[in-house]
């Protein structure tokens, strides 16, 4: 399909130009929105009759400075109470802006998507063939991947690019833009099949979506069963996963993994018939103590899995749990299971099939044995991660951090006491109730604790003791790795580059944590809760 070009106005040479300003004020606007709710909420908590309180004000001071690990933050706070230039008013605004400036934006997911369009579309020329004829563009420029097509497309379909004063008469008459790739998925009619374990992951399901969505997952389908349901192999070869796709086919239901299964196996023989591009094809589990999802990369080039931002996500399992949308096809802006891409191993790579050296434990077992199986245990462990909620890259990889944390107290430590602290820090950093930084420090120190108790929901601890063990030792190895390093680097002179994180260097953070933070901690007096 070709977009009509007739009559549409010349492209002024500045347009780009225009096209940033705008995106940056778009950016600007919601900034101060959310400024101002923060500037609102902390007048009307102190204030007395609609007269900003002094005495509250400083407690709001004091206990935000109690809160916060770094020092910088610290000396900000302390510095902006005491400057006697600034009224009452005034610090309580510029407090505003220091609260409100980790909290993502309404329109997070297209300023992301924005950037990445104007790394693509990157002068007036290629804005005004692109605007000229965006179908066109989309599906005849040789040198787009199908990332690039795809954020082309979610780019121009974005009621919010559109509404752009730049591009607005250039885009208020446009049809939906599709890419090939959109295309082949919407044929794949992932909409159509139900989520054998929707009802174990409520959280899961879009909400809007939430009724459909459990009625397909209750009905009785009939055929021979689908492989896999105890959860994603530790590998996949082509003949598998062409099996396990054609029985998802004839259920049409499946679990993520045979989700994940089905669609390679559709992208991989589109490609074979020529009709799709040759595009890597990983398929990739999220796995973590506590839980594993399995999805696709698409276009992904390189060994580290930490990196997404240059390929596509495909889930048929998200569009069978509400949303479809996107037809199963998402970027790391979009996805909506965030907390899901991170810990990735990868199980099957189009261009080097057998990446693991780890062999599959259950070929043997019979399908009905092994779904009879699966229907007894739920077929993958429940994972604190897997909700729909929007978190950021920081809460990510402190979750991550916590819930290994949480698994060792647990199971090494034994220590009920430190497992339900890395409980509580996990739930006030989704909750934004308390800083990533803050939290992952906290529990640092915890865990390292002589001794700790709860009184209601307060936690103290007191004391340092050395914890030599290796397999605590890779947990701070893992994707926290770059926080801890650059606390370091901050924070414990004489140390220089670091390489890996050891035990002693632990042994450093544990004894500059024990000189500057607080060694308690209650969830009811964070200061989202003060506010």
């Amino acid at each position: 399909m070709k977009t009509r070009t007739e009559g549409k106005p010349q492209i002024s040479s500045e347009k780009l130009d225009d096209l940033i300003k705008e995106v940056h004020q778009l950016m600007q606007l919601e900034k101060q929105e959310i400024i101002n709710k923060y500037f609102t909420k902390i007048v009307e908590s102190c204030s007395n009759e609609s007269v900003i309180d002094r005495d509250s004000v400083r407690e709001l001071f004091k206990t935000l400075y109690g809160k916060l690990t770094s020092e910088d933050d610290k000396k900000w706070v302390k510095d902006t109470w005491n400057n006697q230039d600034y009224s009452l008013e005034e610090k309580l605004k510029k407090l505003a802006i220091f609260l409100a400036k980790n909290e993502e934006i309404p329109s997070q997911t297209f300023i992301g998507h924005m950037g990445k369009f104007f790394g693509i579309i990157n002068n007036n020329s290629k804005l005004n063939l692109f605007l000229k004829d965006p179908q066109d563009y989309i599906f005849n420029n040789p040198d787009l991947s199908a990332h690039d097509r795809q954020i082309l497309a979610i780019v121009i379909n974005d009621p919010k690019f559109k509404n752009l004063p730049s591009v607005h008469e250039d885009t208020v008459n446009l049809g939906l833009i599709y890419t090939p790739l959109t295309s082949y998925m919407y044929q794949l009619r992932a909409d159509t099949y139900g989520s054998m374990d929707a009802l174990r992951f409520p959280q899961c399901i879009n909400p809007d979506m939430k009724e459909l969505v459990i009625e397909k997952s209750k009905k009785e389908y009939y055929g021979p069963k689908v492989m896999g349901g105890m959860g994603a192999q530790e590998n996949y070869d082509r003949s598998s996963i062409a099996e396990t796709a054609s029985k998802v086919k004839t259920m049409k239901m499946g679990a993520c993994h045979t989700f994940a299964q089905l669609a390679a196996d559709h992208l991989l023989t589109l490609m074979d018939e020529g009709k799709l591009p040759k595009m890597g094809i990983k398929i990739v589990s999220h796995n973590q103590s506590l839980g594993s999802h399995t999805f696709l990369l698409v276009g992904h080039k390189s060994d580290d899995l930490t990196d997404l931002s240059n390929c596509l996500i495909v889930d048929p399992w998200a569009v069978a749990m509400g949303y479809g949308q996107t037809y199963g096809i998402f970027t790391e802006e979009n996805y909506p299971y965030p907390g899901m891409t991170t810990n990735l191993e990868c199980c099957y790579d189009s261009e080097a099939p057998v990446v693991s050296i780890k062999k599959a434990s259950s070929a043997s077992q019979s399908l009905s044995q092994e779904l009879s199986s699966a229907l007894a245990r739920g077929f993958f462990s429940g994972s604190r991660a897997q909700s729909e909620e929007k978190l950021s890259k920081p809460q990510r990889i402190v979750i991550e951090f916590l819930t290994d944390l949480m698994d060792y107290a647990d199971n090494s430590l034994h220590n009920q006491t430190k497992k339900e602290l890395a409980k509580t820090l996990i739930d006030s950093v989704k909750s934004k109730e308390i800083e990533p930084g803050t939290a992952i420090q906290l529990a640092t120190l915890a865990m390292h604790a002589r001794a700790i108790e709860k009184d209601g929901e307060r936690y103290k601890w007191r004391g340092t003791a050395s914890i030599p063990d290796e397999s605590f030792v890779a947990i701070f190895n893992k994707s926290a790795a770059g926080y801890w390093k650059k606390y370091v680097s901050k924070n414990i002179s004489g140390v220089g580059d670091v390489d890996k994180i050891d035990s002693p260097l632990i042994n450093k953070i544990v004894k500059s944590l024990d000189t500057n933070i607080e060694h308690e901690f209650s969830q009811e007096n964070t200061l989202g809760k003060t506010l």
